[in-house]
C-alpha cells in the first residue's frame, strides 16, 4: 500500500523507540492498531450504505433479446427457399 520494506519499517520503529519510549511503545502501537481496525470498520460501513443508495437510485435495466444483424454481403432469402 504504502510501497515500504522491512529497512524502512525497521527505521521507524527504532525511532519510535527513541521518541515514545520502551515503556509506551506497547500501548502506543495497541491505540494505533485500534484507530486503523476503526477506520477500516467506518470504511467498510460507508462504501454499504453508498452501494446500497447507488442500488436504490438506479431501477434495474429491463434486458430485451438483441436485434438481428444481417451481414450487408450476406444472399437475401426468398420467399419459399430454405438453406
Amino acid at each position: 500500500m504504502f510501497d515500504i520494506g522491512i529497512a524502512e519499517i525497521f527505521i521507524v520503529l527504532v525511532v519510535a523507540l527513541f521518541a515514545i519510549g520502551p515503556d509506551r511503545l506497547p500501548e502506543t502501537a495497541r491505540a494505533i492498531g485500534r484507530l486503523v481496525r476503526k477506520g477500516k470498520v467506518i470504511l467498510g460501513d460507508l462504501r454499504t450504505a453508498m452501494d446500497a443508495a447507488l442500488a436504490e437510485d438506479d431501477p434495474p435495466a429491463k434486458t430485451s433479446p438483441p436485434p438481428k444483424l444481417e451481414r450487408p454481403d450476406a444472399p437475401k432469402k426468398e420467399g419459399g427457399e430454405k438453406p
